[in-house]
Parts: structure tokens; C-alpha cells; sequence
């Protein structure tokens, strides 16, 4: 496993597999001046929807292509396809691969340590509303700790 890469507010950060968590996780790293680069999602509609609110980072239907802008990638799809999203990526080393399921272990993604990426993940911390990102339809929303 190589060193977790530098994070500060200038570190790349890209979202994979966005739904409503990866997008309420984007809009909060962006909300507290990280720099989220890419932001990915199967959905065209959810794309169309993502591109309109955050203009500033790139929006992709590919995962791979989201993955290879950024320093730390966050893996925020369903529990259950969370290792089939990580398995399916190339990783490198001096990169940070992290999930934000709190049922699974790390190993997880050990696809991507296998490929020399630093691994991690849990739950977003609950308790502190930082960010309320949701359509107007939706009445639920994800609340995340971002400093």
C-alpha cells in the first residue's frame, strides 16, 4: 500500500458512482473549498441534474475516467456493488480509494490496494448538517462532517 496522498483544499477529489450520497458528498467538500475535480454517475438524467449545480467540476458517465482526475476517489455507490464498482477500476499508487458504506470493511476495496492505491472508508459522520443537496421531490437528505 503506497502513502495516503497529501490532503488539503487543493487535493483532487473525485466521486464515483454518484446517487443521492456521492452527490450530497460532493456538494459538501465543495461547500467547505475542497477540490472536487470529477464527479461520476450511469444516470444521464442525475448527470444532466449533477452538471447544472456544480459547474465547476467535470461530470461523466465513466467511472475510470472520474477515478483518473483525482488524488482521493471516493466510491459512493450501493453496499452491494461497492467491491464490483472498485473491481472494475484501475488504481495507482499515491492514490486514496475510500467507500462510505458503514456495514462493510475496508477490504472491500482491496482491489486497489492490490494495484498499490491506500484504502479506507465508513460512514459519513452523522451529526453535523453540513449540506442538504437534494432534489425538491426529496424529502431525505445526507448530512456529512467536512471541515
Amino acid at each position: 500500500m503506497s502513502p495516503l496522498p497529501v490532503l488539503d483544499k487543493t487535493t483532487p477529489i473525485a466521486i464515483v458512482a454518484a446517487g443521492r450520497l456521492g452527490s450530497s458528498l460532493a456538494r459538501a467538500l465543495l461547500d467547505a473549498g475542497y477540490n472536487v475535480v470529477a464527479v461520476s454517475s450511469r444516470r444521464q438524467d442525475h448527470r444532466e441534474w449533477l452538471s447544472s449545480r456544480m459547474e465547476e467540476v467535470v461530470v461523466t458517465e465513466s467511472a475510470q475516467s472520474a477515478a483518473n482526475l483525482a488524488s482521493v476517489v471516493f466510491v459512493t455507490g450501493p453496499d452491494a456493488m461497492i467491491a464490483e464498482i472498485c473491481d472494475s477500476l484501475e488504481w495507482r499508487s499515491h492514490q486514496a480509494v475510500l467507500h462510505c458504506a458503514g456495514v462493510l470493511p475496508v477490504s472491500t476495496l482491496s482491489n486497489a490496494a492490490g494495484q498499490g492505491a491506500a484504502i479506507g472508508g465508513g460512514p459519513p459522520a452523522p451529526d453535523v448538517p453540513v449540506a442538504r443537496f437534494f432534489r425538491p421531490a426529496e424529502r431525505d437528505f445526507v448530512r456529512y462532517r467536512i471541515r
